[in-house]
């Protein structure tokens, strides 16, 4: 399927339901921490995540390390 090769973000989405829907889709390799920032802070997105019960390794690739293996410059 085509929408299995694109990448999602989490912008005002990283609640259960929408998560549960998306990683039922897609590997968490296909996700990125996302937010609507300034219209929606950073903080309840970031909490939203994490009681996604996502493994620990899932939840640090959707926060940080799948943004910075497709642009590696973050990471400096």
């Amino acid at each position: 399927m085509e929408l299995q090769r694109l990448y999602y973000d989490t912008a005002n989405a990283a609640w259960p339901t929408s998560m549960a829907g998306l990683l039922k889709m897609v590997q968490p390799s296909q996700v990125l921490f996302g937010t609507d920032f300034p219209y929606v802070p950073t903080a309840p997105q970031a909490k939203a995540l994490e009681k996604n019960g996502l493994s620990a390794e899932a939840l640090a690739a959707i926060q940080r390390d799948n943004a910075t293996r497709l642009i590696p410059r973050l990471s400096a």
